[in-house]
């Protein structure tokens, strides 16, 4: 378990450092959609990163941290807490010492992988409203 909990917390450092540029990306995105021949709010990544932190206040760009956080801590803990049990259903009980093939590992890899983003997914669409 002690893996766990160091993936979610490497995910989680990851998350607040990229957050800002997710902001910045996302409100790009949307303003194309929001736009009806209007000339765009946001121009550039540094430009909007500006514009939304003059207007909103520089925590803005943090808007839906704790959405992220809760993603990151359910999608890190699902990977690495299934993997050994998935790889297990896979391969079979291992004998001490002896390693599950290349694939085996590949394969159980994909799986905790889709499990927990089927299961962290809806966090994320919260993160990215808010």
């Amino acid at each position: 378990m002690k893996n766990v909990g160091s993936a979610a917390t490497a995910a989680c450092i990851a998350e607040i450092a990229t957050i800002p540029i997710d902001t910045v990306k996302v409100r790009l995105q949307i303003q194309n959609k929001m736009a009806s021949g209007a000339a765009p709010k946001y121009n550039g990544f540094l430009g909007t990163a500006k514009t939304v932190a003059s207007e909103e206040g520089f925590f803005a760009l943090y808007n839906g941290l704790t959405a992220g956080l809760q993603r990151q801590v359910v999608f890190a803990g699902l990977r690495i807490g299934l993997y050994v049990p998935v790889r297990t259903l896979i391969a079979g009980e291992l004998k001490p010492g002896e390693n599950p093939t290349l694939a085996v590992k590949i394969l159980a890899a994909m799986a905790t992988g889709t499990i927990g983003i089927c299961v962290a997914n809806p966090t994320d669409l919260v993160k990215v409203r808010l």
